[in-house]
């Protein structure tokens, strides 16, 4: 057996053992707040903002995105100023990336920026969230209404979002895909130009960033 078919098996053998660690630490989290929600009383566990009005966007009665017709306009993007956006991993700034992100795509001239050859969106961990969108060309504010609804769900559960969160995102991205008024075609043709690149790590044996460009289909995408 030589050297590089012993590299290859500990690589193997590497990447399964982790896979298998974090997989079995999953299922005991998951267990750990099952057993938890039967002894602990169910209430709203979403951290309490402080007094801050106005607040211009919120959610209504009507559980809608409101305070978007009161936002002020946006400037023209100067000429040749944005080729390449990249948004950064932080789950606790989604909603902010995603509000910056809409008021971008508010520019009159934001489609013409991004129709060019060479453009792309750049994301990485949870800013691939806002980068989706962006390179697909769907509605940031519709998506932003998407996120909160669909984490508004798991408010009540113990642990939050925590062991369900790749879960969420994949059903977050096929809604908003599937619910665009643009044909779906249309929309992954854009995938084809290079126009999304997705930063994730990759274990051989040990932990590199790797860029993703090609995506073939919707279900690669996700």
């Amino acid at each position: 057996m030589d050297a590089q078919s012993v590299r290859q098996a500990f690589a193997w053998a590497f990447g399964w053992s982790l896979l298998l660690f974090f997989s079995t630490l999953t299922a005991l989290w998951n267990g750990f707040l099952a057993c938890l929600s039967l002894v602990l009383k169910d209430c709203d566990r979403a951290p309490q903002r402080l007094p801050h009005d106005p607040r211009f966007l919120f959610i209504d009665a009507e559980k809608e995105l409101a305070g978007l017709d009161k936002l002020p306009a946006v400037p023209p993007i100067p000429e040749g100023a944005v080729d390449t956006i990249a948004v950064a991993g932080c789950a606790n700034l989604i909603m902010y990336s995603l509000g910056a992100a809409y008021a971008l795509q508010r520019a009159p001239n934001f489609k013409e920026c991004t129709e060019r050859q060479g453009f792309r969106v750049s994301g990485a961990s949870s800013g691939t969230l806002v980068a989706l969108p962006m390179a697909l060309g769907l509605d940031c504010a519709a998506f932003m209404r998407s996120c909160w609804e669909r984490f508004a769900e798991h408010r009540r559960r113990i642990g939050g979002c925590i062991g369900i969160y790749s879960t969420e995102v994949r059903g977050i991205f096929a809604s908003a895909i599937e619910n665009s008024i643009e044909p779906k075609a249309s929309l992954l043709s854009r995938l084809a130009r290079g126009r999304l690149e997705v930063t994730v790590t990759r274990f051989s044996p040990w932990p590199e960033p790797v860029r993703l460009r090609e995506f073939g289909s919707e279900a690669e995408l996700l």
